[in-house]
This record gives structure tokens, C-alpha cells and sequence, in this order.
């Protein structure tokens, strides 16, 4: 019994409604897209610094909380982020995004990138692992081994 949703995790307002929609659940996954710097440590001032924040940090945070007061006891919250989170990549043209992802996973142990299936399938399965807690899971093919 899964039910799939968007709300702007910047917009308070629109995340509470949001919320009152929900009602009690057992799990819920917070994945926000968008809103951070993308691109080289050398080119990261204050400026992207505070988008950051403002655009992705912040978001988890508020989408968290408000996940928290809708979970049933013993109830899990996943955070999913993507490889970005790990490895700046800059904005690029679809040609130059393509090569990049091909590349990627012509670097992986699976030839491939992740699908959202994949993805959903490893939310699935730590939202039945009761007992794992406080763990980053890399969903990334083994793109992550030596």
C-alpha cells in the first residue's frame, strides 16, 4: 500500500497542507531535488553556500520533521539523495549529460546507473529491516568499491 506524492519542501505552508493529507503512516521517503550547487569546491562561495541551504539542507530538514509527526511508532523515515550528493557534477547539455552517465556506468561493477526501480526496490527493502538504523546505503551499482 504505497501512495506517491509531491509537495514543495520550501513552502511551509504548502508542505503542512501537504501533511494533513497524509494521515498516520509506517514509512515515509523524502528525496528532494534541485536547489544545491552543483560544480567544483573552488567555485562555492557564500552565495551558493546560502542557495545551498536554503534549496536542499533546509528542505530535508522541514520534510523530515513534518514526516516525523505523521509516522506510527516503530516507523521509518528514509532520506534519499543522489550521487551528486557524493560527487559534484556540473550542469551539463543533454550530448555531454549522456556521455557522462554512459561513463558512469561503463565505471560500475553492473554496467548500468540506477533506475528508479532499483531505488525504490533498496527503500523497500531498509523499510523492512526494522532494526537498521542511522545507515547511508549506497544504491549505486558498486560504483562506490575500489
Amino acid at each position: 500500500n504505497v501512495r506517491l506524492a509531491a509537495a514543495d519542501a520550501t513552502d511551509d505552508e504548502a508542505l503542512d497542507r501537504f501533511i494533513a493529507t497524509v494521515g498516520p503512516c509506517d514509512h515515509a521517503v523524502v528525496s528532494i531535488a534541485g536547489g544545491a550547487h552543483i560544480g567544483p569546491f573552488a567555485g562555492f562561495g557564500d552565495t551558493e553556500f546560502d542557495r545551498t541551504i536554503d534549496g536542499k539542507l533546509r528542505p530535508y530538514v522541514h520534510a523530515s520533521r513534518a514526516a516525523l509527526s505523521v509516522l506510527r511508532p516503530g516507523g521509518s523515515l528514509t532520506l534519499v539523495t543522489g550521487m551528486s550528493a557524493r560527487r559534484a557534477w556540473d550542469r551539463l547539455p543533454e550530448p555531454a549529460r549522456r556521455a557522462l552517465f554512459d561513463g558512469a556506468a561503463a565505471r560500475t561493477p553492473l554496467g548500468r546507473v540506477a533506475t528508479p526501480a532499483d531505488v525504490a526496490r533498496a527503500v523497500h527493502a531498509l523499510a523492512r529491516a526494522s532494526f537498521v538504523t542511522g545507515v547511508v546505503v549506497p544504491c549505486d551499482g558498486g560504483a562506490h568499491l575500489p
